[in-house]
């Protein structure tokens, strides 16, 4: 595979090209050693009430279960926050460079996706019905679904109600 390095102006252009209803940056901070915590960020020009309310759902689920210092909600002037057409926020889930902080980036990935995850259903409403005791293996070939006549369309990258906005999204990820 090919490691190709997206600009920011082009990560907010891919998600309004996909007629995203949400973006999520997510990073891993870096400062000094004795640094620690997470934080999120909404851009700091005039933001939506939805994405002050993203943003508090996202950020809540997080900070109460992480395991470090709360460094806040913040706002600040970054590309994608800036240049995204949709509710934005950006995660700095720990620093990498404490030593503590980086064994929670390392050793506890499915703990803040699932936080991740948990926050965005508390934004947009929703429920899992079981979370997975394993990570299944990826399946050979998408199939597609029904939810209540519904079609859904399963993916390595999300599950899609169109599959041309799945097949999208998917492509982008292999580039």
């Amino acid at each position: 595979s090919t490691d190709v390095f997206i600009s920011l102006s082009q990560r907010a252009n891919m998600a309004n090209s996909w007629g995203a209803d949400y973006f999520i940056g997510i990073h891993n901070n870096v400062a000094s050693s004795s640094a620690t915590g997470f934080e999120t960020f909404v851009y700091n020009g005039g933001v939506s009430q939805k994405t002050k309310q993203f943003q508090n759902a996202v950020h809540d689920a997080i900070a109460k279960s992480i395991g470090i210092r709360d460094r806040g909600k913040k706002s600040a002037n970054f590309a994608v926050l800036r240049q995204t057409k949709m509710p934005a926020v950006l995660i700095e889930y720990a620093f990498i460079s404490n030593a503590n902080d980086e064994k929670i980036l390392i050793n506890e990935v499915d703990k803040l996706a699932e936080l991740t995850c948990d926050g965005v259903l508390d934004a947009i409403g929703g429920t899992i019905k079981a979370k997975p005791s394993k990570p299944k293996k990826e399946a050979s070939k998408p199939k597609k679904t029904t939810n209540k006549g519904k079609v859904k369309y399963p993916l390595p990258n999300g599950v899609y109600s169109r599959r041309a906005h799945g097949n999208r999204s998917l492509n982008a990820v292999k580039q």
